[in-house]
């Protein structure tokens, strides 16, 4: 056994190299043809409707990676909306009526739909 943590030893040479060495690669038509683009670098491939989760992932992962790198263990979650201050001398009086009128609008339409 090592002194080295199993899970941190590098079993795989880093993209960086496989990207460089893929460079290096005489011109020819097999090397030309998309199939023999390397997977991570192959939009076309990545942007395949059947790849979505694959890309989700990704996005879950990435601020994963990022808050590990910078050592952060926990953050805190707010949920709700930003609020734009409202101009000097406004009461707000009427974004609300105009926020009522703008629903009622919406149920009348829905109710004519409703209708046809």
């Amino acid at each position: 056994m090592s002194d080295r943590d199993p899970v941190e030893q590098p079993r795989f040479r880093p993209a960086v190299q496989e990207v460089h060495q893929h460079q290096k690669e005489p011109v020819s038509p097999q090397t030309e043809s998309a199939a023999y683009r390397l997977a991570f670098q192959d939009d076309e491939f990545l942007l395949r409707a059947d790849l979505r989760p694959v890309r989700f992932q990704l996005e879950l992962l990435k601020p994963e990676l990022l808050l590990d790198e910078a050592k952060i263990a926990s953050t805190f979650v707010f949920y709700g909306s930003a609020r734009i201050p409202l101009a000097r001398g406004s009461t707000g009086a009427h974004r609300c009526r105009d926020r009522r009128a703008h629903a009622r609008r919406g149920r009348a339409s829905r109710r004519q739909v409703a209708l046809l």
